[in-house]
């Protein structure tokens, strides 16, 4: 099937502001088959990650980029349907730094903007590496990139399990909150206005 998912990740933020500013409430085990919309993971690391299941788009979109007006701040989204993934850093709600791969675009690395973080080198380099073995001809080794790096920052990678000591919260929007693609508000364009043209 293929992720399709963004998430954001807030040093020191609290759930509850989460709840309060993306207008969500909690889902309970009991009441979890009804569908939830967002995963609240609260790092032992002291980083907490808003992960929206299935919205490539929703965490570079308000009111979930406004999550980083509350400390050092990771944005990630990954869409493995065509192979393109992205990666922005974030300071007083401000990004700083994006890192991204579009497979279609035919690049031979990532496209950067900004002060990139020091394991950036790295982690580019490892995986042009890997990309050039003979074993992974056909298979995408830089799709992994910017999750990578998001990675570096708070610890958190969509396709790892986490550990025993992070506090998970299932939520839903309430009936005030809609999607953010909704509201209008965007913070970069949106993923099908890139595909398509109009960068």
């Amino acid at each position: 099937m293929g992720f399709s998912d963004s998430w954001i990740a807030v040093k020191g933020l609290a759930p509850e502001t989460i709840i309060d500013e993306l207008a969500l409430e909690t889902v309970d085990e009991r009441d979890a088959h009804r569908g939830f919309d967002i995963v609240a993971l609260c790092l032992a690391n002291g980083w907490t990650v808003s992960w929206f299941t299935r919205d490539f788009e929703a965490a570079f979109q308000a009111p979930a980029v406004t999550l980083a007006r509350h400390g050092p701040a990771v944005a990630c989204a990954v869409e493995e349907h065509v192979m393109f993934s992205e990666a922005r850093g974030y300071v007083d709600g401000a990004e700083t730094w994006r890192v991204t791969w579009d497979c279609e675009a035919r690049a031979e690395a990532p496209t950067v903007l900004g002060d990139v973080p020091a394991a950036y080198a790295a982690i580019r380099t490892a995986a042009i590496a890997e990309q050039a073995k003979d074993e992974n001809q056909g298979v995408d080794m830089i799709w992994d990139v910017p999750a990578d790096l998001a990675k570096s920052v708070c610890g958190f990678k969509h396709d790892e399990p986490f550990g025993s000591d992070t506090t998970v919260l299932r939520l839903r929007r309430t009936k005030r909150g809609r999607p953010a693609r909704e509201r209008g508000a965007s913070t970069g364009g949106g993923f099908l206005r890139r595909l398509f043209g109009g960068r």
